[in-house]
């Protein structure tokens, strides 16, 4: 018998096995209960697709989320190439020749994930500024060898400030390279 307070299928007794209430006059009827097995079933139907559709959400989502950058493998050879010396270790071709390898890479990082190469922006101009001290550095010093004049004391204090800014600029970059690089070593 179907119970018609709570609708609980009962094989036999005179009371709801779920809520008590008296089954007395109502009918038992084949169509009541496969009724209420369909409503089960339909139930149990929704829920499953509901949890597979929510977890192949979930699964589409971590999976745009967490996929890597485009741009890594290009920051990872940028840094690669950035990192195989200190910058205060390096002579202006060593520093041209890692120009030369770092820059078309960071350049595409750039155009891959223009956010996520930010950070490497100013590492290349950062270089050839030290490039250049460098050059001015090894100016001012051929000036003072090569000088015997009253000059040459001015030669010799202003190659010291360009060594003092070469030194400066080195730290800059090489303090940029290790933090852009961090997690691509």
């Amino acid at each position: 018998m179907l119970c018609s307070k709570c609708g609980q299928f009962n094989a036999s007794g005179t009371f709801c096995t779920s809520c008590g209430n008296a089954l007395q006059g109502q009918e038992t009827s084949e169509t009541q209960f496969a009724a209420v097995q369909k409503a089960d079933t339909n139930k149990k139907t929704i829920l499953i697709v509901g949890v597979v559709a929510g977890a192949l959400v979930i699964g589409l989502v971590g999976f745009l989320v967490l996929r890597p950058s485009p741009a890594v493998p290009y920051l990872k050879g940028a840094c690669a190439a950035l990192t195989e010396e200190l910058m205060e270790d390096m002579g202006n071709d060593d520093k041209e020749s890692v120009v030369n390898r770092a820059e078309p890479q960071i350049r595409s990082a750039l155009a891959a994930d223009p956010e996520l190469a930010a950070p490497f922006t100013d590492i290349i101009p950062g270089i050839e500024d030290s490039m250049d001290l460098s050059s001015q550095w090894a100016r001012w010093m051929a000036l003072y060898i090569s000088s015997s004049s009253f000059y040459s004391s001015i030669y010799l204090n202003t190659a010291r400030e360009v060594l003092d800014e070469l030194s400066v600029q080195n730290s800059l970059v090489q303090s940029q390279i290790d933090r852009a690089c961090t997690e691509y070593n």
